[in-house]
């Protein structure tokens, strides 16, 4: 049996390997089991318990007797063990002892299946051995560790060990939700790995387990069907499972509590909904595991789901109407599901509830009960509580409870008749909404359409309250308002009509008529009564107040001591004023502005008037003087001039203001009146008079009219040396004349002297020019005339001449424009050859001018050659127009001559184009 060379090293062994082949030979077999006891004493000895237990390991395959319990259970802890070889022999010899004593197969499973995951090919490989030869003992031998199996199928790669695996589950059943749903993802991993394989063993094994454990699959022709819809149904698994509590705590003595427990510690905990169910005479207790994500899908559609249709997903689970019903309720009440279960068996998912009301509302604007009369009344107040809070919607609820109205939809109701209407009644909302949802409608009506005036159940609308403002403005220049006439013409009643006007206008502005009706302005009233007080006839003052008083349905007493008191009343909030607008006040008043500002006098107030405010507390009069300073300071400093109307002061008050400015040296300029306007110049303003003016100027022409002071002349002389002393200014002033002259203009009279001159002498030249041309024109245009051998002779003179004389008249020229440059450059301070050794300036020109350069002179010059030349041109062409001339007095009719001649007379300019 055994190679005793094989145990030559372990010398402690190598007897015992003898004589154990020695007694089996024999047959001894106490012997062999007395060496055997003797070789389990040594297993915990350093360096024995590899080859004692291979000894083991051969005795237990060849000969399970010598193998004892007492043995098993020592060599049991060299399973742990991470020396392969002792594991190895350990497995070996743990097996085929269960193999002798298949009861304590179930003790050691869990260990045998923990070691399928050791990297070691021959320790996995023994161990699949082994459980083949359990499953042949037992074919369910490893049910109740399934778990187990599924966890290794999940990550073995190989094969035919996951084929072995699968043969193991095979024969299981009453798989549990973990296991279900664990399978249901191998499944769908093994088609994945398997799909390219035909008749491969793998998946027919798994498709049979599948029908065995889902219904769905036992329909279904797996011999045709398509890997993909394979697939698709595998994934599209519905796991669910139904426990009898009752049986399980009969069995395993567990309390409800516990077994709880032990189900929450699932790893697949937060994967599953869970909950259990005691049947209606509690006799009865089931739990129940569901795949979550599923159930609330199916619960959660737009659509609602019969009895039959739930019955049917689940009939895995649920056995008859009862059990539907208490599963049902069971779902809602624990918020698994949300939605309506009813009696009728119909389940309405609160999506689909939300949606047909929601659609209700926004379509009608109105939810009616009466639709939803199949689910609980709180129920459907809960769906519209939510869609309120999550639209931000109001909704209100009719008298009868049967109605619900969207706030919403009222309001646009209410904002499309407010945009074309004057007012809107909500009489009809009152008669269909409880007194307290009505009172939200009010709370919450639309602020960008609806005033806040109202009566009772009429609002009056934006629009409306334009329109009441137009008419009261309207009313102002009428004299009146008349509430009736306002009331029918708008359609508002009139105690909206009388609270806007009472809140637009101050009623001591007028009176009422005798019957709150009509409101009369003071102003209106002032001026008939100002008309009657220029009568003289005390009789016919009376009756015309009488007539007056008759007429506007006013008490004759008010028509005169309500005005006096309501302007008395004024006067006295005027005093209690820190300031007032005064159009505000002459709108109260009635008066003119004029008449208000002398109104003011009589008020005894000392008051400060800015612009259209009248400034009447004495801290706020020297505030507003010490503002409008400093701005007069801020003006004199950026500004030419400071004037009087824009400052909208009283002229006093401008004048003193600037005074004390001066005193105080603050500012520097002097005041003038040139009978429009009231300026104030500044110091900035008269330099700008003065450079504006800078060729010549007198003081008085600043200022004319008015008799400059001692003072203001001294300004004005200190100002203008500033202007001098900085080159700003350049010229002579003359203190007598109060005259300023610059150099320029003094250079400017010499340079037109000479300019004159040149004139003169270039306009004599012109004379003569123009008189011995038209001796010439007067004979070349003659018509049908010929021209004679003596007028062609006082031609050639009159050219000769004037030959003569422009050569000697340019050679004069040229001389005077010579002595002209040089002259004008020695006033300027140059002579020639500094002037052409000048640099140019930016311009292009030189920054000093010569006389030949100026533009007059230029055209006097240009004048003069234009002579010149055209009497060269003459010389050169009279004799061809006195030819053309003969042959046309022989053929007048020759249009190509009298062209010629035409074009020729044109260039001589003897006649126009």
């Amino acid at each position: 049996m055994f190679n005793p060379e094989d145990f030559r090293e372990y010398s402690t062994l190598f007897p015992f390997v003898e004589k154990i082949n020695r007694y089996l030979k024999k047959g001894k077999s106490d012997k062999v089991s007395q060496i055997v006891g003797h070789l389990k004493s040594l297993l915990q000895e350093k360096g024995f318990a590899i080859p004692i237990t291979y000894i083991f390991s051969i005795l237990a395959e060849k000969e399970i007797s010598f193998i004892q319990e007492d043995l098993v259970n020592e060599v049991t802890l060299f399973l742990e063990s991470d020396d392969t070889k002792l594991r190895l022999n350990s497995i070996i010899i743990v097996g085929f002892y269960l193999l002798m004593n298949s009861s304590l197969i179930d003790s050691y499973l869990p260990q045998f299946i923990e070691m399928l995951k050791q990297d070691s090919n021959e320790i996995v490989e023994n161990v699949y051995y082994f459980l083949h030869k359990f499953a042949e003992l037992n074919p369910t031998f490893s049910c109740k560790h399934k778990r187990a199996l599924l966890e290794r199928l999940k990550t073995e790669k190989i094969e035919k060990n996951q084929l072995a695996l699968m043969q193991f589950i095979e024969p299981c059943s009453n798989f549990d939700f973990d296991e279900l749903y664990e399978f249901k993802d191998i499944a769908l991993m093994l088609v994945s790995q398997y799909q390219d394989k035909s008749n491969n063993m793998i998946i027919s094994s798994l498709i049979s387990k599948l029908s065995q454990l889902f219904p769905i699959f036992q329909e279904m022709n797996l011999d045709t069907v398509e890997v993909e819809e394979l697939k698709r149904n595998i994934s599209n698994l519905f796991i669910m499972k139904k426990y009898d509590f009752t049986k399980i705590a009969k069995e395993q003595e567990i309390s409800l509590k516990d077994y709880l427990h032990y189900k929450s510690e699932s790893p697949l905990i937060d994967l599953k909904s869970t909950f259990y169910i005691r049947n209606r005479d509690e006799t009865q207790t089931y739990y129940y595991e569901i795949e979550k994500a599923k159930l609330i899908s199916f619960f959660k559609g737009a659509e609602k789901i019969s009895g039959d249709a739930i019955k049917k997903i689940f009939s895995q689970i649920i056995e008859d109407d009862s059990e539907l019903e208490l599963f049902m309720k069971m779902l809602i009440k624990l918020k698994i599901v949300k939605g309506y279960f009813s009696n009728l068996h119909y389940f309405y998912p609160y999506a689909y509830l939300r949606e047909d009301i929601v659609v209700d509302l926004q379509e009608k604007g109105i939810v009616n009960c009466d639709k939803y009369n199949y689910v609980p009344p709180e129920f459907l107040r809960g769906i519209i509580d939510e869609v309120s809070t999550n639209t931000k919607q109001s909704f209100l609820l009719g008298k009868k409870g049967k109605l619900y109205y969207s706030q919403k939809k009222i309001n646009q109701t209410v904002n499309q008749e407010a945009a074309k209407s004057n007012a809107i009644d909500l009489i009809a909302y009152i008669k269909r909404l409880r007194k307290e949802d009505f009172t939200k409608l009010i709370k919450n009506l639309p602020k960008e359409y609806l005033s806040k005036y109202h009566e009772g159940t009429q609002y009056l609308t934006n629009l409306g309250l334009i329109n009441v403002r137009k008419e009261i403005e309207n009313s102002k220049i009428l004299g009146y308002f008349s509430i009736s006439d306002i009331s029918t013409k708008l359609k508002i009643r009139k105690s909206i009509l009388f609270s806007v006007l009472e809140e637009n206008i101050d009623l001591r502005s007028g009176v009422f008529d005798k019957d709150r009706n009509i409101f009369y302005y003071s102003k209106f009233l002032n001026e008939k009564i100002k008309h009657i007080n220029q009568i003289k006839s005390e009789q016919e003052k009376a009756d015309l107040v009488n007539q007056l008083a008759n007429e506007l349905n006013i008490k004759k007493n008010v028509v005169f001591f309500k005005l006096e008191e309501n302007l008395k009343s004024i006067g006295e909030e005027i005093k209690s004023q820190s300031e007032i607008n005064i159009n505000e006040y002459i709108d109260k008043t009635g008066m003119d502005y004029e008449d208000f500002l002398k109104f003011i006098r009589t008020l005894d107030i000392d008051y400060f008037k800015k612009n259209d405010i009248i400034i009447i507390d004495a801290a706020r009069i020297n505030e507003a003087k010490t503002e409008i300073k400093t701005k007069l300071i801020d003006k004199a400093k950026n500004e030419d001039f400071i004037e009087f109307s824009d400052l909208d002061l009283t002229q006093n008050i401008f004048e003193d203001l600037l005074h004390g400015l001066q005193e105080e040296q603050k500012i520097i300029g002097i005041f003038y009146n040139d009978g429009e306007k009231i300026r104030f110049y500044t110091k900035k303003g008269i330099e700008n008079l003065m450079l504006e003016n800078q060729q010549f100027f007198s003081f008085q022409d600043f200022f004319s009219e008015k008799t400059l002071s001692e003072s203001e002349l001294k300004l004005l002389t200190s100002i203008l040396n500033d202007l001098m002393e900085t080159k700003r200014l350049n010229g002579t002033f003359d203190e007598e004349s109060l005259i300023f002259s610059s150099s320029e203009v003094i250079f400017a009279q010499n340079y037109n002297t000479i300019l004159s001159e040149f004139e003169n002498l270039i306009m004599d030249y012109t004379k003569y020019f123009e008189s011995e041309f038209g001796k010439i024109k007067r004979i070349l245009i003659k018509k049908d005339e010929t021209i004679l051998p003596h007028e062609i002779k006082v031609i050639q003179e009159i050219i000769k001449e004037v030959n003569y004389n422009y050569v000697h008249w340019r050679s004069g020229i040229e001389a005077y424009v010579r002595n002209a440059n040089s002259n004008l450059l020695k006033k300027q301070g140059l002579t020639l050859k500094k002037y052409n050794a000048m640099k140019i300036s930016p311009d292009g020109k030189r920054d000093v001018k010569l006389f030949e350069e100026d533009g007059e002179v230029v055209a006097l010059l240009d004048k003069f050659k234009e002579w010149v030349k055209l009497f060269n041109s003459i010389e050169l062409k009279y004799g061809n127009v006195i030819f053309y001339q003969k042959r046309l007095s022989r053929d007048p009719d020759n249009t190509e001559d009298r062209e010629k001649l035409k074009d020729l007379l044109i260039q001589l300019k003897m006649i126009e184009s």
